[in-house]
């Protein structure tokens, strides 16, 4: 319950409709404790003296007093959803804020699905557990200690066989609930397994159907839904024990109840009135177990998921400003790397960049070039600060970026992914996603200059025409032109195009490139090209072979002293 305990901050906020949801249950099982004495006093004084009057009054105060009852119930569900659809939903949005703040390495530790099943099904679980603390679970120590109490005042004697049976039962379920609780754990996790084979597919299910795959995908995602409907089916079992054991135990003692009550009551010592008050009392306290018994299933589950979503609430951003970081900036020097080193995962004997020194000055165009692997988007990364090397440093203007603010440093910086990731909604929000005010005039002047207005205004909506998910509708190329224009909106100081013009062709290319001369006049631009057309008239060439800067220079000197350039020019030329 520790972590449940910690997750209850998000309730604070609501405490009080939460307390008066909880008012409205105790007043509901107050009206509940005084039928049963009311029932005692038909039998034992209307029935017995054959009194009507007695039997129709009482009967008709223990109706009012249910549909009193009946109200009062409405009104602690209604509160109670509230309650905990607020709470439900405040978790889920500072867990969504969190994510946002954590950084690259981060991410890579904490994978989707698992991500993906904490905005979900963890967050679920604690509206569920909310919404059950407030109805049922809140009646349970009211039902318990009120049927016990009120018991014990109709018949003492009686009440001894009680307490003997009661111990019983909540000791099974302190074990139960003791139990389940890893096994919740383990279901999570298998919900993560789930959650993150379908993520891969339904992102990548054109490379399925491609390559054939979909049986092998199916087979996959069905074993692990099999691992998941075993592991739910353990803890189902387990959860299935406590009730009938718990009934067991219960109607045991209730037959030891009527057998010694009917013996006082041929003795004179309790009237059948008093019998029939202690049974329901009894029985309350019956239906209070009953409840326990599907309430701490919840609790064990919802308590599994309080322990996720604190781990990843807990995580603390691997990339964080300092106090006194410099945001009164703008990129205006040159930019360095001075010896940088990096991995990404730094207990690798090898690292992902080796001791890397180059220099940018304002307004170059620096191309990265290299084969498959040689760490061309890992540098540029470095540059925005996603990740923080691990020795050396990179610095903007002679300062360093990890004294730099974030935001300050990043509104400066305009990137083209490898992968043109656009959102659903109209291409002019996508075009617009850095400045979501900017004007019509300059939306077009930045797709003109990406060589995407002509494309765009064929549609029949124009830049008001809806994109399907990650851009669907949209062809490699045309989703790489607005992604461009999207980086050019936002006017950077550093242009990073992290090979951003490989699904265009080479007419199309040379007009973007052209374009971004006169758009983004005075910016330092990076551009990471696999073809070395693309890099030709770049100021300077970074040459990387496993993580290693083996040369730099023009493309003329490249070709003179570079064999390995020329091995790539000539290959491709």
């Amino acid at each position: 319950m520790k972590s449940l305990r910690k997750m209850a901050c998000y309730g604070t906020p609501y405490r009080k409709q939460a307390f008066f949801a909880l008012f409205l249950i105790l007043a509901e099982v107050l009206l509940d404790f005084i039928q049963p004495r009311l029932m005692q006093h038909i039998v034992d004084q209307g029935i017995a003296q054959s009194d009507m009057n007695i039997v129709v009054e009482t009967g008709l105060l223990m109706i009012g007093l249910a549909i009193a009852g009946v109200l009062l119930g409405i009104g602690n569900v209604w509160y109670g959803v509230w309650v905990a659809a607020r709470f439900e939903a405040d978790i889920r949005s500072d867990l969504f804020r969190k994510i946002q703040s954590l950084s690259y390495r981060n991410l890579d530790q904490l994978q989707t699905g698992h991500l993906i099943t904490c905005m979900t099904n963890d967050t679920q679980q604690m509206g569920e557990v909310c919404r059950a603390i407030l109805r049922m679970f809140s009646r349970i120590p009211l039902m318990m200690i009120g049927g016990l109490c009120m018991a014990v005042i109709t018949s003492p004697k009686l009440s001894l066989l009680f307490l003997c049976v009661m111990p019983l039962i909540v000791l099974g379920l302190a074990v139960v609930f003791k139990r389940a609780r890893p096994l919740f754990a383990k279901v999570q996790a298998h919900i993560d397994e789930i959650n993150q084979i379908a993520q891969e597919n339904l992102s990548g299910v054109r490379l399925v159907k491609s390559f054939l795959r979909a049986d092998r995908e199916v087979d996959r995602f069905g074993k692990a839904n099999d691992r998941l409907a075993a592991q739910t089916l353990t803890v189902a079992r387990l959860t299935a024990i406590a009730l009938p054991l718990m009934l067991l135990v219960f109607n045991m003692g209730l037959v030891c109840v009527i057998w010694y009550g009917g013996g006082y009551i041929t003795e004179g010592d309790m009237t059948v009135g008093e019998l029939i008050a202690f049974i329901n009392y009894m029985i309350m306290t019956l239906i209070a177990l009953v409840i326990g018994s599907l309430v701490l299933p919840i609790i064990a589950r919802a308590e599994a998921s309080a322990e996720r979503i604190l781990k990843v609430m807990g995580t603390e951003p691997d990339i964080q400003d300092k106090p006194d970081a410099v945001s009164d900036f703008i990129v205006s020097g040159p930019i360095a790397f001075e010896n940088a080193t990096f991995s990404y995962n730094q207990t690798a004997e090898e690292p992902v960049l080796h001791d890397l020194s180059f220099t940018a000055e304002p307004g170059q165009t620096i191309a990265i070039l290299g084969a498959t692997g040689a760490a061309k988007t890992t540098l540029i990364n470095l540059i925005p600060r996603f990740y923080d090397v691990d020795a050396g440093r990179v610095t903007i203007d002679g300062r360093d970026v990890r004294d730099l603010d974030q935001t300050t440093l990043r509104q400066q910086i305009g990137i083209v992914l490898q992968e043109s990731i656009l959102f659903s909604g109209s291409i002019r929000e996508n075009i617009a996603y850095g400045r979501p005010d900017v004007p019509t005039e300059e939306i077009e002047a930045a797709a003109r200059a990406a060589q995407a207005h002509d494309f765009i205004a064929q549609f029949p909506a124009g830049y008001d025409s809806q994109l399907g998910q990650r851009g669907v509708n949209l062809s490699g190329g045309q989703k790489q032109r607005i992604a461009i224009a999207r980086a050019l909106i936002i006017r950077p100081k550093v242009l990073i195009l992290d090979d951003s013009t490989s699904a265009v062709d080479f007419a199309t290319e040379a007009h973007v490139h052209r374009a971004l001369d006169e758009w983004a006049a005075g910016s330092t631009r990076f551009l990471v090209a696999q073809r070395i057309s693309t890099v030709l008239e770049a100021d300077k060439i970074l040459l990387l072979d496993k993580g290693r800067l083996v040369a730099q220079g023009t493309h003329q000197e490249l070709l003179a002293d570079s064999p390995i350039y020329r091995e790539i020019y000539d290959s491709q030329l």
